[in-house]
C-alpha cells in the first residue's frame, strides 16, 4: 500500500501536481513508520521524495528537516561514504542555500562531491554540475578565489563531457562573470555573460527571469565600458 501511494505521488510530482502528491507521500510515510524500523532505508526514500516536492514549491524550511532525517538513515544503513549519502547531502545543500545558510550549503555540497569523486572519478559530468553549484555557494560566502577555481574546473568538465552549450555551463559562467565584475575586469565579465546568455535563452526561454537578468547585466556592462552593443 505504501509503495503504491509513494509511486503515485512521484508521478504527480513529475506533473507538478504537488498538492496531490504531498498528502500521498505523508500517507505512505505514516504507513511505513508503523510497520518498519525507524531507520529502515525505505523511509529515507519517501522522506527524500517528499522533501524534493517541498523544494519544488519553494518550501525550503519544510524540506530541510526531511533531508536531514533521510541523510541520517542513509548514513546508518550504508556508512558515511556511500553514494546514497552523497545524494542526500547534495539535496540538503539546496535546502540550506534556499534559507540563506550558505556555510551549511557549502559544507554539504563539498562532502557530497568528495564522495561522488570517489565513485565516478574527477571528470564525470555530475562532478561538473556539483562544482558549479559549489561555486555559487562559495561566491555567496565571498570566498571568490575558491569560487573562481571551482567554476573554471566545472567549465572544463562540462565542455569536455557535455559540450559548450549545455545548461550546466550557466552557473560557472555567471559566477565568473560576477567575480570579474567585482575585480573591475569588465571586458572579461562581458565575455562570460556573452557566453552564458545564448545558453540561458535556449534552455530557459527568452522571457525567463534568469534570461532577462543575464541580459540586463550584460547590457549594463557593455554600457559601462562604452562598447558597441552586439545585435
Amino acid at each position: 500500500m505504501a509503495n503504491s501511494l509513494s509511486n503515485l505521488a512521484v508521478i504527480y510530482v513529475k506533473q507538478d501536481r504537488h498538492a496531490e502528491a504531498d498528502p500521498l507521500f505523508l500517507q505512505a510515510l505514516a504507513i511505513d513508520e508503523k510497520v518498519l524500523a525507524p531507520e529502515h532505508p525505505d523511509l529515507a526514500v519517501i522522506l527524500h521524495n517528499l522533501a524534493h516536492s517541498y523544494m519544488a514549491q519553494g518550501k525550503c524550511t519544510q524540506a530541510e528537516p526531511l533531508f536531514f532525517r533521510a541523510l541520517a538513515i542513509s548514513e546508518k544503513n550504508f556508512g558515511p561514504d556511500h553514494p546514497e549519502v552523497a545524494l542526500k547531502l547534495y539535496s540538503l545543500s539546496f535546502a540550506s542555500f534556499g534559507q540563506g545558510k550558505f556555510a551549511e550549503a557549502e559544507a554539504s555540497m563539498s562532502r557530497a562531491l568528495a564522495i561522488m569523486e570517489e565513485v565516478h572519478g574527477s571528470e564525470h559530468p555530475r562532478i561538473g554540475f556539483g562544482l558549479g553549484n559549489l561555486a555559487v555557494f562559495l561566491f555567496e560566502l565571498e570566498r571568490h578565489q575558491e569560487a573562481e577555481e571551482k567554476s573554471l574546473r566545472s567549465l572544463r568538465i562540462m565542455e569536455k563531457t557535455l559540450g559548450p552549450e549545455h545548461e550546466g555551463m550557466i552557473k560557472p559562467l555567471i559566477v565568473l562573470g560576477k567575480i570579474r565584475r567585482i575585480q573591475h575586469r569588465e571586458d572579461e565579465a562581458i565575455e562570460y555573460y556573452q557566453r552564458a546568455l545564448p545558453i540561458v535563452e535556449k534552455t530557459k526561454g527568452p522571457e525567463h527571469p534568469q534570461t532577462i537578468k543575464v541580459r540586463e547585466v550584460l547590457d549594463k556592462l557593455i554600457l559601462d565600458v562604452g562598447r558597441p552593443k552586439e545585435e
